[in-house]
């Protein structure tokens, strides 16, 4: 795992080099919020450690940057002030976890762990094709910030084809999947207008994009657009 720190103190950024090297992460570190903000998007990190207060800008301006850009790396916030004001505003500005120094080198890594397995737990319920995001678990769809309103088979069918994006679905399994513990439809041609409407939907919430392609006699896969 990598992880990226950025702390203006050079002995405490040392000890946390060494603390999390000792756990086999692989870091780079730097004292500066603008490099930090610059070295996140060059490369990608498992974490951030951030300290609060920096030479050039402060933790919740890199933390803003980075967020605002669509950076989503979990982020451990480091402050020497013990304020519980700072860190609520540390976590609203998006931070996953706040650590006061002096700090235990176990319990570093232990929040350390804890947030990088938050972070990819929520990400295995996220589905990204293209624009378009979908969230198996709260049962949305999110195309650049802003909810899309879909009807229910519509939904169902973009969260199946969402699970198993890049591959062949059938009509008989899409019929399954949005009619369970039911015959289903007698003309599986009702998948087709099912499949017609989501992918106009998608394509004018998206300017364009394909999502959807058809394989003749075969059934349907969800596919980034080219």
């Amino acid at each position: 795992m990598r992880a990226l720190i950025i702390e203006d103190d050079i002995a405490m950024a040392q000890s946390i080099r060494m603390t999390l090297e000792s756990d086999g992460f692989t870091c780079a570190n730097t004292d500066r919020g603008r490099d930090g903000i610059y070295i996140a998007a060059a490369q990608k990190y498992d974490i951030i450690v951030l300290d609060l207060m920096l030479p050039d800008i402060d933790g919740y301006k890199v933390l803003s940057s980075l967020r605002g850009k669509k950076n989503s790396t979990p982020v451990l916030m480091l402050s020497g002030f013990d304020d519980a004001d700072k860190k609520i505003d540390g976590l609203k500005a998006g931070a996953d976890d706040f650590l006061g120094k002096p700090f235990n080198a176990r319990e570093l890594i232990a929040r350390a762990r804890a947030i990088i397995r938050r972070s990819e737990r929520a990400a295995d319920t996220v589905v990204k094709t293209g624009k378009v995001s979908v969230n198996l678990t709260a049962h949305t769809v999110d195309i650049g910030g802003r909810l899309l309103r879909l009807a229910s088979k519509e939904s169902s069918l973009l969260e199946l084809l969402s699970k198993d994006k890049g591959k062949i679905v059938s009509r008989a399994t899409i019929s399954d999947h949005l009619y369970p513990g039911t015959n289903g439809p007698n003309d599986l041609r009702i998948i087709d207008v099912f499949v017609s409407k989501l992918r106009k939907k998608l394509s004018r919430a998206t300017d364009g994009e394909t999502h959807i392609d058809t394989l003749w006699k075969r059934g349907y896969v969800l596919r980034d657009p080219v």
